[in-house]
């Protein structure tokens, strides 16, 4: 599973930009996008307030990714 790529997806979806989300999850750009290109992969407190911030259940997010 690609976390990065499931983000990735379900932001071409939600017509939303890292900044966007950043604003909506309370997550920093700076992870999004550390997360985006594969730095870092996110815990699951933080996928779930993306999740969140694109109106998803944390497993919607996760399956956008396998």
């Amino acid at each position: 599973m690609s976390t990065s790529k499931a983000i990735k997806i379900a932001m071409v979806q939600k017509e939303i930009n890292q900044k966007e989300l950043s604003e909506l999850s309370g997550v920093s750009e700076t992870t999004i996008s550390h997360t985006l290109s594969g730095k870092t992969s996110p815990n699951t407190k933080t996928l779930s307030r993306l999740a969140k911030a694109m109106s998803m259940e944390y497993s919607e997010l996760i399956k956008l990714g396998e």
